[in-house]
């Protein structure tokens, strides 16, 4: 029923459709931060035991891996704020238009029910 209502309306197809598109990148960007932060403490912890066991061996210190990493962790968790930001803000753009257009959408809403009455 909902899509033979939202198909009367295209403005509330385009806000339907960027809330589930930013609502899936918002999922994608967490799920790489919460990747980059396991990878993140793995190299600290690796990059630690390399380091203690080159100097207990008398060898130069491996170059690290952790700071690269920590940098990457720092934009994905930008990359997931901004998104979770741009979502917050289509959800209102989308609750905005539902209160506006409420009794368009009631309307529409009794023709659905009336046509599916008449099936």
């Amino acid at each position: 029923m909902f899509d033979l209502i939202i198909e009367k309306l295209p403005d509330l197809q385009r806000l339907e459709a960027t809330a589930s598109d930013l609502e899936g990148k918002h999922g994608q960007a967490q799920a790489r931060v919460q990747a980059l932060a396991l990878r993140t403490a793995q190299a600290r912890e690796d990059d630690l035991n390399r380091e203690a066991a080159a100097l207990n061996s008398g060898r130069k210190v491996p170059n690290a891996s952790e700071p690269g990493l920590r940098e990457q962790l720092e934009g994905a968790g930008r990359d997931a704020e901004v998104l979770g930001r741009r979502l917050a803000l289509a959800n209102n753009d989308r609750a905005l238009y539902l209160a506006e257009n409420h009794e368009l959408l009631l309307g529409l809403l009794g023709e659905a029910h009336a046509s599916e009455g008449e099936r």
